[in-house]
């Protein structure tokens, strides 16, 4: 085949022209970043005389780093649970879902199914990812929202039962077992 011969079956070889959407907004929300709930002066004194009960005996067992471990998480938690969270906007758009900021988007094909759970009075809308990281996104939605989110999202992904691992199952029974956590106030969204 000579070189002419090729440029002429380019020349009639059909291209495809695909035509890209335009992206448009759904639907969007404001709300806060994450739950939150506000925990008492109880819940901090039984935290912080278990973990000082921890932190002895892994004084005479000569664990320091287990000890600093333990101290950052306690400290992580604490200020998580004494400083509410920012209000933040999410946007469903035909292409993905924006997180806050606007700058991040998760498209739909990167999606494979959700399903709406709630915390300390919060509904999440939980997003599962075919990425390794992160498997599962989390959006915090009102509670007015819920029917409006779910219609939009079953356009686009299936929806399944909440699924639990070990660790959630555990953490959930450990709950239960403690009497620590009694407050089930929210604040106001």
């Amino acid at each position: 085949m000579t070189i002419e011969e090729k440029d002429n079956t380019r020349e009639t070889s059909p291209i495809e022209v695909v035509a890209l959407k335009e992206e448009r907004t759904i639907h969007s929300w404001k709300t806060l970043a994450r739950p939150y709930q506000k925990k008492d002066r109880e819940f901090w004194t039984t935290v912080l005389a278990t973990l000082g009960l921890v932190c002895l005996i892994l004084f005479f067992v000569k664990e320091w780093f287990l000890i600093a471990a333990f101290l950052g998480l306690v400290f992580l938690y604490y200020v998580l649970t004494t400083i509410e969270p920012e209000e933040v906007n999410y946007k469903i758009t035909n292409k993905g879902i924006y997180f806050p900021g606007g700058e991040q988007r998760i498209d739909w094909d990167v999606l494979s199914l959700f399903w709406i759970s709630e915390k300390w009075g919060f509904k999440i809308l939980n997003l599962e990812t075919k990425l390794n990281f992160p498997r599962v996104v989390h959006l915090v939605i009102k509670n007015e929202e819920e029917g409006k989110v779910k219609e939009i999202v079953l356009k686009y992904l299936s929806e399944t039962e909440i699924k639990k691992n070990f660790v959630d199952k555990l953490s959930e029974w450990v709950t239960k077992q403690l009497p620590v956590n009694k407050t089930a106030k929210s604040p106001k969204k």
